[in-house]
């Protein structure tokens, strides 16, 4: 599963961040996270660039008490971070929504409308037609003041509908990673695997899984429900991902700055993601 051809190392970190740092006390040392990194097939001038241009963009702390280093997210990137799990690790949608909004903006004014689509676009709405987006129920609210707004209930939904919300490449590349995460599941059953190699397996899927499913718009998730082509993705991510909390979490547990963690509801956090709990 591990392509460090695709992998950016700086969105590597985030990911280790926010699935393994975040719930247990949010500080990470420098060791710490090379060795994990080095398991990555990570060089540590890559790590070092990675960490520098986190900083720099304001998204990680570098502390220092004598000679040892360690990081931790800012409280902006925190707030982010928070943000994007309620995606990642989010629980299966309803199998049947109960309708979305569909949004009609002015077609003789491109500015109104690419002001429109862009604003719009981070509150849940996808654009289907050039002067046209559907949302959620809960983006109505979002709708610019310009927009035609009217409520459908969700039922027989055009194939081109469902192509703009769930293009090709989308299908195709849920598909490769669900294969992916097959073949390591079937490998695990073969044989045990070990702390270290447990926490690398489950950073690069999420990661890869992050990468997708941050990409996708809540619209066409909220609107095609248990039809949307990550869907069975996610079901073959959780099922793999519970069953490499338990090594995992040894391994993280045996780092001091991360087994003593102020949050006592850190493992409760992780294994009761994807709505539901491992072990």
């Amino acid at each position: 599963m591990h392509q460090s051809g695709r992998l950016r190392v700086w969105s590597v970190v985030v990911t280790i961040f926010g699935d393994a740092i975040v719930q247990r006390g949010g500080t990470v040392s420098a060791a710490t996270l090379q060795e994990l990194a080095t398991r990555l097939d990570i060089e540590p001038g890559a790590l070092r660039t990675a960490i520098s241009r986190l900083v720099r963009d304001g998204w990680i702390t570098r502390l220092k008490s004598g000679r040892t280093s360690s990081y931790r997210l800012t409280a902006s990137a925190a707030r982010e971070g928070i943000a994007a799990a309620g995606r990642i690790y989010a629980p299966l949608p309803p199998a049947n929504p109960s309708g979305f909004c569909l949004a009609v903006l002015p077609s003789h004014d491109p500015e109104i409308r690419e002001r429109a689509m862009l604003q719009m676009g981070k509150s849940g709405w996808s654009v289907i037609a050039p002067n046209a987006l559907v949302g959620p129920l809960e983006a109505q609210s979002a709708a610019d003041t310009a927009c035609l707004l009217a409520v459908a209930k969700t039922g027989d939904i055009p194939a081109w509908v469902i192509d703009a919300l769930a293009p090709a490449e989308t299908v195709a590349a849920f598909g490769e990673l669900r294969s992916e995460a097959n073949l390591l599941a079937s490998a695990l059953q073969a044989a045990p695997i070990d702390p270290l190699n447990a926490l690398a397996a489950r950073i690069v899927l999420i990661h890869e899984w992050r990468r997708l499913v941050l990409r996708q718009p809540s619209a066409g998730i909220a609107i095609l429900g248990k039809n949307w082509p990550g869907e069975q993705c996610r079901t073959t991510v959780a099922a793999l991902y519970h069953s490499l909390i338990g090594a995992s979490a040894q391994w993280l547990d045996a780092r001091p700055e991360l087994s003593g963690h102020s949050n006592p509801s850190a493992s409760a956090l992780e294994t009761e993601r994807f709505g539901h709990r491992s072990g």
